[in-house]
């Protein structure tokens, strides 16, 4: 089992490599890079104690990669 609690083992770096692997055009409503939304999850993760790196895949999986573009039924 992997705990959620605690520091990142990912890198902001790696967590954006991985992204563009999967889908080269992400689309954010602010300009932002794909490494600098990840390292939010980090720095946010570390401040809440929460793993930022966990909390970033989860995102990923949720919206298919931020490929997701509508509403939830």
């Amino acid at each position: 089992m992997t705990l959620i609690l605690g520091k990142s083992v990912a890198t902001a770096e790696q967590l954006s490599s991985y992204l563009l692997s999967v889908n080269k055009t992400p689309k954010f409503s602010r300009n932002i890079s794909v490494k600098e939304f990840c390292q939010l999850y980090i720095d946010i993760g570390n401040k809440e104690g929460v793993r930022g790196d966990l909390a970033c895949v989860q995102c990923f999986k949720e919206t298919d990669n931020l490929m997701y573009g509508g509403d939830v039924l």
